[in-house]
């Protein structure tokens, strides 16, 4: 297949529901956002959260790393990511008496 068939493939649709893999170990954020895609551009595109109505800018380069769409898919990759998160800090809890 030439690269512009693999592009016009991975395309998502205006209107179409994507699964985002919000993924951010350093600070212990583990979410799957539903994603609207309402914008497309060349190298971009844009979607919109239906939960809380946020915007995120992707590149098609970030389908099925991050986005996805198949929401399985996208659960699975959390789930991965979440079960070898990194230690972020050396701190010990404790209980005072």
């Amino acid at each position: 297949m030439g690269k512009e068939l693999i592009e016009e493939f991975n395309r998502p649709s205006m209107g179409e529901t994507l699964y985002y893999a919000q993924i951010l170990p350093r600070v212990g954020i583990y979410n799957l956002c539903d994603i609207k895609v309402c914008t497309l551009y060349d190298t971009y595109f844009a979607g919109m959260d239906t939960m809380d109505k946020r915007r995120y800018v992707f590149n098609y380069s970030e389908i099925n790393q991050t986005i996805f769409e198949n929401r399985l898919e996208a659960l699975e990759t959390i789930k991965e990511a979440e079960e070898n998160k990194p230690i972020v800090s050396d701190e010990i809890y404790y209980e005072e008496d």
